[in-house]
């Protein structure tokens, strides 16, 4: 009936179960994502010199896209650890954006 397909959900046609998956899965990882960085934003927030959480936001921003945000961070996180590890994975992933 016509009142059956207009208030059917798309996620509950049969075609389009694995797309509805994939959707809250996505929706999930943002969500996720988005709390992670707020919590490492917080640690730089309370700790402004740990080089560590700079190189974890730099690793938020890389896999959202936000290159710019991300390449500021990386930059930081070289500066704060200049000849140790943080330093070295910035460096890494600086080198892999351009």
């Amino acid at each position: 009936s016509l009142r059956g397909s207009v208030l059917q959900r798309p996620w509950q046609s049969p075609g389009n179960k694995e797309t509805a998956a994939s959707a809250c899965g996505l929706l999930a990882v943002t969500l996720s994502t988005i709390s992670i960085n707020f919590s490492i934003s917080k640690a730089i927030e309370l700790k402004t010199d740990y080089a560590f959480a700079y190189l974890n936001r730099g690793l938020i921003y890389k896999k959202l896209g936000e290159k710019d945000k991300a390449i500021i961070d990386f930059q930081y996180a070289i500066e704060l650890d200049s000849n140790r590890k943080w330093s070295k994975q910035a460096k890494e992933h600086l080198h892999e954006m351009k």
